[in-house]
Order: C-alpha cells, then structure tokens, then sequence
C-alpha cells in the first residue's frame, strides 16, 4: 500500500511530516509513503539516516492557505497538492494526506480524482470523541453548505461505511443533528430529509435513530450523525474550543493554590488521559467522502502524531475498501425531492 503525503500547506514544516512518516512506517513496514514538497527541505528534515520505504516527491510550488481554491488546482500543476491528487487519479497512490488549503483540496479532489458516480457532493467527516468510548463520526464538517435533503441520506451511507470499516461498528446507529428530536422540528432541509432517512433506515447494515440536538452528541447514543457543512464546521469548532478553554480552565484552577496543587498531583495522570483522549489532534485527520479514492485532511497545525494517526485513517480506509463499498451502497438513496438548488 502507497500513500502521498503532502509536506507541504501545515504549520509546523516539513519535519513534523517527515516525523509523522517515520511513525507510520514504524507500524506499517509493509507500506510505503511518497512524501511531496521542495526536495532540498524534505532532504533537510529527513537528515543523514535513510527512512525505508519513504520516497520524494520534488515539487517547486506549494498551495498557500490565502489561495483561490479552483485557481490555485488549475494553476498551480508542480504542487505538492496537485501531485498527490494527480497520483491518486493515476492509482500511483492509494491515498493522501494533506494539511493544506481545505477549499483547494477538496475542489482538487473532486476536480482530479472525481466524485463516486451518483452522489451529489463528498461529506467531510471526523471521528468525535464521546463519554461512553464508542466515538462517532460525523459529517459533512465544511464540504457542502447548501445541500439536498437526499444528500444528507447520502452522507449516512457514507457515513455508515465509514463507521464500520474503519471504526469496526457492525450495525451503526445514525442521527440527524437538530434542534429538536421531534421529526417536525427543524428548517426544511431538515424536515425533509428526516422521512428520506426514515425511509432509508439503513436495513440490516445500519439504523436511523432519529434526530439529536448537540448538547447531545458527547453523551453517546449514535454512531453517525449528518447535518450540512456550515452547521458541522461550526459544531466542530466549538468543540474544539470548548476543550482548549477547559484545558485551560483546569491548569488555572490546580495552580490557584496550595491545596489545589496537592489534589492536582494525585489528579494529574488521570486528567492528562482524559485530556489526551478527547483532544481533537489525537483524531488525525478528516476523511473526504464520496470520492474515488481515500483524501484525509489534517489541521494546519497537526502535530506529528496527529499525521501519523491521519495516515492510519487513509490506510484502514484503503483496507476495508471504503470507497468500493460507499459506490456499490447508493443504490439504497431514496430519491426525495430534487427541486431544492444544490
């Protein structure tokens, strides 16, 4: 198995990739991993010891985060993202990893590597952490914003697939995000798509829950929740946030005082793992759904395990044939009202 990684795009240079490289092929010797970017920087951050089954990719232009996305995949051809997707098209690669420009890789996914026949639009989705250590996945988390009410059907099945492939769930429990669990509540899109998933249930493969509000969502109880791209990204980020600020909070609190120190010290380990646990950059990466070969999408600013944990997504995805298994699934949309603009 080949993957691409794409050095170049994140925040933390091409060493954290290199790092993030040498992890993966700790665990996987069998694998190979074609790393993109300038060569001279890669050859830099890879030194003198020779990395088996690590190989690079010479690229002159990188794709910056301030880019024009279309433009940037049309114009930019030697950059380290245009030749991992490039790669992908050509099965020279069976999945990448990026952490750049998130609008330029999923345009440059579905412009070069193309989009499963059937579907309207990919779903980006993540794996969220949830009390009761089952996770789901959740999706679309910023590819579509206006979408069908079929496509968020769509982005159960997907989602669906995902969850038992990679995530090893046998029969996974979907919801739709709301701001309600009565079928009634909600705006359109939503009230329309809630009889489609009804209808489409998910058979003996999965099962419609029904809907969920997001105070919810931590508390366990699904295994795959949809909602559209504007209403996910901004859930996902607040999640984010809401960590980060209680990380914070806590360190404040355990150095307030003397005995709070003390109960800290007995406390610590355990606070850490829990921490660790439910850190967003312990998740790797966001995979793009409903294209013809896996693309993972990484924060700018993932550190080298979280690359590490992204390639381990790609891998278990290109595994358990995730995209074969989405495409040989549509058949089950039910078809709704395809009035609505997408």
């Amino acid at each position: 198995m080949k993957a691409l990684l794409d050095a170049m795009g994140g925040d933390n240079g091409p060493e954290t990739f290199v790092e993030a490289a040498r992890r993966f092929l700790r665990r996987h010797p069998e694998a190979e991993i074609a790393i993109a970017g300038p060569e001279a920087d890669l050859r830099a951050a890879v030194g003198g010891t020779r990395v088996r089954g690590l190989t690079i990719v010479d690229c002159s232009e990188v794709v910056t985060p301030g880019d024009e996305p279309v433009r940037a995949i049309r114009q930019k051809k030697d950059s380290s993202m245009v030749r991992g997707l490039t790669a992908l098209r050509n099965a020279d690669a069976d999945f990448l990893v990026s952490a750049g420009n998130t609008g330029a890789l999923m345009s440059g996914a579905v412009i070069l590597v193309g989009r499963i026949p059937g579907f309207d639009r990919p779903g980006l989705s993540s794996v969220i952490p949830t009390l009761d250590h089952r996770d789901l996945v959740m999706l679309d988390l910023g590819a579509g914003v206006d979408i069908k009410p079929r496509t968020l059907v769509q982005y159960a099945i997907m989602g669906s697939v995902y969850a038992r492939t990679v995530m090893g769930k046998p029969r996974p429990r979907v919801g739709l995000l709301n701001i309600g669990t009565e079928p009634s509540k909600g705006d359109r899109l939503r009230r329309e798509a809630f009889p489609l998933l009804r209808e489409w249930d998910g058979g003996e493969d999965a099962s419609f829950t029904g809907n969920i509000e997001a105070r919810d969502l931590l508390g366990g109880g699904f295994d795959v929740v949809v909602t559209d791209g504007f209403t996910g990204n901004m859930v996902l980020k607040a999640f984010e946030g809401t960590g980060d600020a209680f990380r914070e909070l806590t360190r404040r609190g355990i150095r307030s005082g003397w005995f709070s120190r003390f109960g800290g010290m007995f406390a610590g380990s355990a606070l850490k793992r829990e921490f660790r646990r439910y850190a967003y950059q312990a998740y790797g990466g966001a995979m793009l759904l409903g294209v013809l070969r896996p693309v993972i999408k990484c924060h700018g600013n993932a550190s080298a395990p979280a690359i590490a944990s992204a390639l381990e997504v790609g891998f278990r995805a290109v595994e358990g044939d995730v995209t074969g298994l989405i495409e040989n699934a549509l058949e089950e949309v039910p078809n709704g009202d395809d009035t609505r603009n997408a």
